[in-house]
C-alpha cells in the first residue's frame, strides 16, 4: 500500500484506525477461542490465514507423550499407527482414545491397534468435514 500522504495527523489518525480495528480482531479471537468454535478449529483457522505462531493446550504435548498414551491404554504401536497418530492433530487422538476406551475398555477388542487405527481414521475425517 502506498501512502504518500505526508500529514502528521492524518498518519497519526490512520495508525489509530489500525490500531482499533486490530484490538476488534484480538476481541473477537478471543471470543471465538472460548466458544463453540474451540482453540483447535482457532489455531487451524488462524494457521490457514498465515498466522503461525499460535499455541494450543492441546498441541503442547509431544509426539512421545501421546504415543505413550495410547500404549497405556494396551494399544499396541505398529509402524502404521504411529504414523497415523504423528500425522493427527492431539486433540483428534484424544478423542479417538477416548472413544476406543468407552467402546472396548483398555486393551479390548480383538485387534486393538486395528480398532485404534480405524477410530482414529475416522475421527480424523470427521473433524476434517467439519471444518470445511
Amino acid at each position: 500500500m502506498s501512502n504518500f500522504n505526508t500529514n502528521p495527523t492524518a498518519l497519526r489518525s490512520e495508525h489509530l484506525e489500525r490500531l482499533q480495528e486490530f484490538n476488534k480482531c484480538l476481541a473477537n479471537v478471543k471470543e471465538l477461542a472460548g466458544g463453540p468454535i474451540g482453540l483447535e478449529r482457532l489455531d487451524r483457522l488462524m494457521q490457514f490465514s498465515g498466522i503461525d505462531n499460535v499455541s494450543s493446550s492441546a498441541s503442547a504435548l509431544t509426539v512421545s507423550e501421546i504415543l505413550s498414551e495410547v500404549e497405556a491404554a494396551g494399544i499396541e504401536l505398529t509402524p502404521g499407527l504411529v504414523v497415523l497418530v504423528n500425522s493427527s492433530s492431539p486433540q483428534n487422538v484424544a478423542n479417538a482414545l477416548s472413544n476406543y476406551i468407552k467402546a472396548y475398555g483398555k486393551g479390548g477388542g480383538n485387534n486393538p491397534a486395528n480398532l485404534f487405527y480405524c477410530i482414529l481414521k475416522n475421527e480424523n475425517q470427521r473433524r476434517s468435514e467439519v471444518q470445511v
